[in-house]
């Protein structure tokens, strides 16, 4: 139970009217949550037990809750419906009230539905007809007609529903979220990568799993949040039918779990994090560790002495093995595919009439897969003056019409930049590389390690600055998951 205290010198209640000097005026419950006040600035989410955050066409709030630790930085959000005919999420959402509210650890924000005047009409879209499931700016297309089940709108966000879950997504910033959806009967896996979080859900839940099913579905909320926000957000199929109140209660347990705990693997406390901890600094300041990204080997021919030629030349010391590597270098193709880059790099043609030719250590598809072409511990010709320091990572894209048009494809291609921070973070952790040396091939020659015995000098401009900029906070913020 929540006490709200006013200090004021007069009250008029509505059941009695009483006037006291000084008065002090206690009211139980959530009666004054208009006073917390979305929207007033300042105001520290854990004050916070009920949050109202937007309204529908026909004007009904949208309202938050908090559960769980309202002191805890961890935050998740859970979400009933967003399509008006698929409501036994909201048996879930109640279940979670009743039973996990006081869930530890983290703040668990529910919301019963973000499409009430769907609910109402018991229709799948909102009260102008737009699917409010396809109303999201990321991959957004206006293609279907408003007489479709699936129109997405006149553009993104046009809808008040939309753009009230984005300012909550952005306040809250949730490490999970979970929508229900009906009537699969799956919980939905991206279709790379080791998805724990939501295998773990799919455990409890006793759920199948299912993996790219509505992975391509264009404006979603999940895609726009696991694209612009560093969580992970990700969609429960409930059966068709009416859900029995057991399975409520499991999925309950579920969200709670996955809510507290993410995928559920203890991580052992570095000494800088026990060191943090005593001296009362936010544990946000500890980094955590990344799992090694699925990679498909697939080696091209290789000539050591040649590369070890190519060092006495270029950086005094006959050597082809890249020991203590101190930068990552980010590349892009600017080729069609993976395989056009792969016969490129295996060809070992002369570049600028030396060998070996030039090669990346791993290149990633724009689909996300990632392929390592050269063991790190071999030094690999991809940057003039770092080859015997850096390690390359290659972005399939073709240059079209200028460097930054093609840094901006890579950064906004989902799944191919996902692969890319998953990767890159992965390799700085193991071999201790700082942020601020992972570095475009633009920015090679103002690298300390830059090195060059012959005079030199590199000319690419791929990975400009500015666009290297936005890859390391995007990494940041990965790392601080």
């Amino acid at each position: 139970m929540t006490l709200y205290v006013l200090y004021t010198s007069k009250v008029t209640s509505v059941r009695a009217r009483v006037a006291l000097s000084p008065l002090v005026l206690v009211i139980v419950g959530s009666t004054l949550t208009m006073l917390a006040g979305l929207g007033q600035p300042g105001l520290a989410s854990g004050a916070l037990k009920r949050l109202t955050f937007g309204s529908s066409v026909r004007g009904t709030t949208l309202r938050a809750v908090r559960l769980g630790d309202p002191n805890a930085t961890r935050k998740a959000l859970v979400v009933g419906s967003i399509h008006g005919d698929e409501t036994e999420g909201h048996e879930i959402v109640r279940a979670l009230r009743r039973s996990h509210r006081d869930t530890p650890a983290v703040q668990l924000w529910v919301v019963r539905t973000v499409n009430p005047d769907g609910v109402n009409a018991g229709t799948r879209k909102n009260a102008r007809g737009v699917d409010l499931n396809r109303n999201f700016s990321y991959r957004w297309r206006g293609d279907a007609p408003p007489s479709s089940g699936y129109y997405p709108g006149p553009h993104p966000f046009s809808e008040p529903e939309s753009r009230a879950v984005r300012r909550l997504a952005r306040r809250l910033d949730p490490q999970v979220t979970i929508w229900y959806h009906q009537p699969w009967g799956q919980v939905l896996l991206p279709c790379h990568g080791p998805a724990r979080k939501q295998k773990r859900y799919a455990r409890i839940a006793r759920l199948p799993v299912k993996r790219c099913r509505g992975e391509r579905l264009r404006g979603t909320a999940t895609s726009w949040q696991n694209h612009h926000l560093p969580g992970t957000a990700f969609v429960v199929e409930l059966p068709g039918g009416e859900l029995p109140n057991s399975a409520a209660r499991r999925h309950a347990r579920a969200a709670a779990k996955v809510a507290r705990s993410g995928a559920g693997q203890r991580k052992l406390q570095s000494s800088r994090a026990v060191r943090a901890a005593a001296a009362g600094r936010r544990p946000s300041a500890v980094r955590a560790r990344l799992q090694r990204p699925p990679i498909d080997r697939d080696p091209i021919p290789y000539g050591h002495k040649q590369m070890a030629a190519y060092s006495a030349r270029h950086y005094g010391r006959r050597r082809w093995r890249l020991r203590h590597p101190r930068v990552i270098v980010l590349h892009f193709t600017a080729g069609p595919s993976y395989r056009s880059a792969w016969e490129t790099f295996a060809s070992n043609t002369p570049n600028l009439g030396e060998l070996p030719g030039a090669c990346s250590h791993f290149v990633i598809e724009e689909r996300g897969r990632i392929h390592r072409l050269v063991r790190p511990s071999i030094r690999c010709r991809h940057t003039i003056g770092l080859n015997h320091r850096s390690i390359g990572v290659e972005m399939v894209q073709e240059a079209g019409r200028g460097s930054h048009w093609a840094d901006r494809q890579i950064l906004q291609r989902h799944r191919q930049i996902h692969a890319a921070l998953h990767l890159v973070g992965w390799l700085k952790q193991r071999f201790g590389i700082k942020m601020r040396d992972i570095i475009g091939h633009a920015m090679a020659d103002d690298s300390p390690y830059f090195k060059d015995l012959e005079g030199w000098h590199n000319d690419h401009t791929d990975w400009l600055r500015r666009d290297v900029r936005t890859f390391r906070r995007r990494l940041e913020r990965l790392l601080r998951r």
